[in-house]
């Protein structure tokens, strides 16, 4: 058995789940849509400026989140958009959860959640 090979056989899975069609199907009707588009780009571009500062631990403006939840009520109003985001969301944590499976079932000696006492 190749590991290489069952990553493979792990990618053509998840391309050819519901979620993943749903995601390219969505996708490609906002790009048809130019301004459904850029809606989602500014959203999107205004809540990483407010992760990036969160994760650097820097304060955050409580006027830059209320500016990116209004966004946020904007963009969901679209129908397509608001589906993309669920799907998008649905994705992602099937992503996350193979990569907890992989990470549990394949223990590295000296990982970083371990401490030396």
């Amino acid at each position: 058995m190749n590991v290489y090979d069952k990553a493979h056989e792990l990618v053509k899975a998840l391309k050819e789940s519901h979620d993943y069609k749903e995601y390219i199907r969505l996708a490609e009707l906002i790009k048809k849509d130019l301004k459904a588009q850029e809606m989602l780009i500014e959203f999107r571009k205004k809540n990483l400026e407010i992760q990036q500062r969160q994760l650097a631990g820097k304060p955050v403006d409580q006027s830059k989140i209320d500016e990116v939840q209004k966004l946020y009520d904007i963009v969901k109003l679209n129908k397509d958009i608001n589906q993309f985001l669920v799907v998008e969301y649905r994705l992602g944590k099937t992503m996350v959860d193979v990569q907890r499976i992989i990470g549990e079932g394949v223990k590295l000696e000296f990982a970083p959640q371990e401490t030396v006492h």
